[in-house]
């Protein structure tokens, strides 16, 4: 939670630039202030520790449970502020536009207090709103359905044969993107990190380029144009994950592979 600057009510005549909180919130890398007067972020929760949710099984005559399992759950983001109107329109207009900025689903956005790092949620709660009055103090909950924070800046890493991936990255992350340029003909093109593969199926020839991009809108180019049927169906596409140090290959051997990835926190 970050610690704003005193203003009092005096009027301002100096060339300051008008106050932005810490925890301002980036919808499109504007923060919501600059988007609607009198909007004010208060502060954010959600962004600290993650605990995991373990599985575990009773065994017979056992103390405790054996366990199984544990993963990340989702992860909630919520976001008080303050919004202030100079009448009963105006304040119906901003809300307007608030509902417009949080409307999009699955929507990217980062804090100005973080700002190497973005998340990607929907809204899915918003407090009530106090009645009678055109100054209001409430909040709204941004749901994450990938519980962890995604560098803003891509990095992209290339070579012949293999790349080995030097970013401190801390917890294995899903390449944004894989790009595969052929010096020869082949029938197969095969991506590996040593425990998942892709596998790519088809006529290829020299200088053909293939794209393959695992996250979001998963799909597959050869030279520009759209081809999922490339894919076999054993291929790990949605879970190839690499982490720091990592050597990703690619066969055939010859051909040159680029790998553009952010890495995640969480």
């Amino acid at each position: 939670m970050g610690l704003y600057d005193f203003r009092d009510l005096s009027k301002f005549l100096g060339d300051e630039e008008p106050f932005l909180p810490a925890e301002a919130m980036f919808i499109d890398n504007v923060p919501i202030e600059e988007q609607i007067d009198g909007y004010q972020t208060l502060n954010v929760s959600g962004r600290e520790l993650l605990s995991y949710e373990p599985k575990t099984t009773d065994i017979p005559a056992m103390d405790g449970k054996m366990f199984q399992t544990a993963n990340y759950p989702e992860r909630e983001i919520k976001v008080a502020y303050k919004l202030k109107a100079k009448d009963d329109q105006d304040f119906r207009t901003k809300y307007d536009y608030l509902n417009y900025l949080l409307s999009q689903k699955q929507f990217s956005f980062w804090f100005k207090d973080d700002p190497l790092w973005s998340f990607v949620g929907i809204l899915s709660d918003a407090d009530a709103v106090p009645v009678g009055t055109n100054e209001v103090a409430s909040s709204f909950t941004i749901l994450c359905t990938d519980p962890f924070k995604h560098c803003r800046y891509p990095v992209n890493t290339q070579g012949i044969g293999s790349v080995t991936t030097l970013e401190p990255i801390y917890f294995a992350s899903i390449p944004d993107m894989i790009s595969v340029v052929l010096k020869s003909s082949t029938n197969q093109v095969q991506i590996t990190n040593g425990d998942l593969q892709i596998v790519l199926n088809g006529k290829f020839n020299a200088n053909d380029v293939l794209v393959v991009r695992p996250t979001g809108e998963q799909y597959i180019t050869l030279n520009g144009n759209y081809h999922p049927e490339l894919l076999d169906y054993a291929s790990d596409l949605e879970n190839f994950k690499i982490k720091h140090m990592d050597t990703i290959k690619v066969t055939p051997a010859t051909a040159q592979i680029e790998i553009v990835m952010r890495s995640g926190r969480l």
